[in-house]
């Protein structure tokens, strides 16, 4: 939805200036069929010069993206996770945008359809005559019209003349009394196709309904059609003041077709005005070279804006936070709000590598994504007994490149803390076992990743803590509750370091389980118990959006089941979408199944999985058994 309102906007820009650049310059000029042509490259450039993408520099800040979801990080201890109180979810405006803009262009086409079918019946009902045939080809050899052209005369003389494709209607009066000239008029329509170019403005006016610049560009389409019609009759001998005098006795009636290339269509005034105008000098066709700097710098912004960030904006790496007791043993923890820088896109240009988000298929770690990788570098990060002696901690910035064979090079530090932090930073990184390469339009590229690694002491004091920044969701601060509640799809960090976020519905299933993969946790109690086991529940989703229903079908001990009730009861809100996805055409419930895993070690010294493997659920909560570690992971 919102690429689609980003392409409409542009073509909305692009429209108004070409409107305003052709009305201004071209207005007076008298080379009628030449600015038709101009006000069809408007609406034809409009349209596809969004598509267009020459390398620009970069015209926008750089801005830090997040996650769909994320978690208080708690230094020590277990996190204690609180249920959200019941909040209604924000109005997402910009959906409901899109299904405004959809049902007016459904509403404008719908009028067009109707009149092109009354069109269509109006003319077939109509009796075709070779009554008039000799004049036909009179017209035909004095306008120089070289298409066949079929005649219907209708004895209602209520019907105003009009013309379609090759097709012209008259009544049978008008045809008696002042045919000629109204069939020249009509021929000069045919000649010159203007039927198509109507067939193009309607359905530019469908997909721009909301814009004046549309209606104003058919209009003025319409007006140049009318103009060069009236001069294809004076060019074939015709007296001009016994043809204004026509029109003049024409314009009291009305076209029964608005559609159609009506006689007396366009405004009466402005038609002989331009015929009583001198013919323009050949000059005046210099004056459209002014459009050429409206279309490059039209092309030069939208391209400085292309391409748009991917929509899967949690396919992005995960920041790792380190924290530790001031004891050898360390504890670490992933959730916590991943980071990467947005940059320009996508032209390889000396093999430059691309940002992670511009990427059409992204690098996957070990099967997995970034966030797989997040996983493995906290369980190879080893806090410096140096750094923990000297109470130094702080916040580790680095930048690295996939390469196309999956290898990772040119890690650098791009904000350091110490040198032994940044030290072991880029230790872990440049160890990375190889990756699956990036991927746009089925070639691997370099991809470049900025991937933060925060060192953090416990039990020190706030004072040599880092400072955590604000976080607002949706123009307010959060608190832990709104980080739980909301599914985070986008966000930026402001020059304060304060992070804003935005929140939207949950889709699908795929997104509850992200979701839920974020605020699950295994309980002390039930790892000092070494109680393992699997869940299996289900629960239904209401109208509203909201969950109930919840049944736990499988469990191997009420503290696991308390924690997935609770969970599921914790739920985001879903998408109406969704509602009549799974509930009105799909199974009628959710399904889900989460494992509890504990790892121990065997008497060898060898790690063992107590519970099913990973692979079996839909999430995996897994433990040490020790108390050391406390990892997630997701069914891929």
């Amino acid at each position: 939805m919102e690429a689609m309102l980003a392409y409409l906007l542009k073509v909305s820009v692009s429209a108004i200036l070409f409107y305003l650049f052709i009305r201004i310059l071209m207005e007076r000029e008298t080379q009628h069929e030449y600015i038709r042509g101009l006000w069809v490259g408007a609406i034809v450039f409009s349209l596809v010069l969004p598509f267009i993408y020459v390398p620009v520099p970069y015209l926008f800040p750089e801005k830090v993206e997040a996650a769909e979801s994320m978690n208080i990080v708690m230094s020590g201890g277990e996190p204690e996770m609180l249920l959200p109180e019941e909040t209604h979810a924000a109005v997402d405006w910009l959906a409901v945008s899109g299904y405004v803009y959809i049902a007016g262009a459904a509403i404008v086409f719908m009028v067009y359809a109707v009149s092109f079918i009354r069109l269509y019946v109006r003319i077939k009902r109509t009796p075709r005559t070779h009554e008039y045939d000799s004049v036909l080809r009179r017209c035909a050899e004095e306008s120089g019209c070289g298409r066949e052209v079929r005649l219907y005369v209708t004895d209602d003389s209520s019907t105003g003349p009009y013309s379609w494709m090759r097709s012209i209607v008259i009544n049978r009066q008008d045809m008696e009394n002042d045919g000629k000239d109204i069939i020249l008029h009509e021929m000069g329509h045919i000649s010159h196709g203007h039927s198509w170019d109507v067939i193009l403005t309607e359905l530019f006016t469908c997909l721009l309904w909301f814009n004046p610049a549309s209606w104003l560009i058919q209009y003025s389409l319409r007006q140049i059609h009318e103009y060069s019609a009236d001069r294809t009759v004076l060019r074939s001998g015709a007296d001009a003041r016994e043809y204004q005098t026509l029109l003049i006795r024409k314009a009291a009636g009305s076209a029964y077709h608005s559609i159609a290339n009506s006689f007396n269509h366009s405004n009466l005034k402005n038609r002989i005005t331009m015929m009583l105008q001198n013919q323009t000098s050949k000059s005046a066709y210099a004056k459209s070279l002014a459009l050429l700097p409206v279309l490059a710098c039209l092309l030069f912004v939208f391209s400085a804006s292309r391409p748009a960030p991917s929509d899967k904006v949690n396919e992005i790496p995960a920041e790792t936070e380190i924290s530790s007791q001031l004891q050898t043993s360390v504890q670490i923890s992933d959730d916590a709000i991943p980071v990467v820088r947005s940059s320009a896109p996508a032209v390889q240009e000396d093999d430059d590598p691309v940002p992670f988000q511009f990427v059409e298929v992204k690098p996957s770690f070990m099967g997995g994504d970034a966030n797989d990788f997040s996983r493995w570098v906290c369980e190879h990060l080893v806090y410096p007994e140096e750094a923990k002696s000297a109470k130094i901690q702080g916040r580790v910035t680095l930048k690295f490149t996939v390469n196309t064979d999956g290898s990772v090079s040119d890690v650098k530090i791009l904000h350091g803390v110490n040198r032994l932090l940044d030290a072991e930073a880029v230790r872990v990184v440049s160890m990375s076992p190889d990756w699956a390469p990036g991927m746009i339009e089925g070639k691997p590229v370099r991809v470049s990743y900025t991937f933060p690694v925060i060192f953090k002491l416990s039990g020190n004091g706030d004072d040599d803590a880092e400072k955590v920044p604000d976080i607002y969701i949706d123009g307010k601060k959060a608190t832990s509750e709104d980080l739980q509640k909301n599914k985070l799809v986008d966000g930026y960090v402001d020059e304060n370091g304060e992070i804003h976020l935005m929140s939207t519905r949950l889709s699908d299933r795929k997104d509850f389980i992200k979701w839920a993969n974020t605020v699950l946790v295994y309980s002390q109690e039930a790892k000092s118990a070494g109680k393992y086991g699997t869940v299996r529940a289900s629960f239904k989703i209401k109208s509203d959006g909201t969950v109930g229903d919840i049944v736990i079908k499988e469990s191997p001990d009420d503290i696991f089941s308390q924690e997935v009730r609770r969970v599921i009861a914790s739920s985001p809100e879903w998408s109406k979408s969704a509602y009549q996805h799974i509930m009105v055409d799909g199974p009628g419930c959710v399904e889900l199944s989460v494992g509890f895993c504990l790892k121990s070690v065997d008497k060898d010294g060898n790690a063992v999985w107590l519970g099913s493997e990973v692979e079996d659920h839909d999430i995996a909560v897994m433990a040490f058994a020790d108390n050391v570690l406390e990892a997630r992971a997701m069914k891929k």
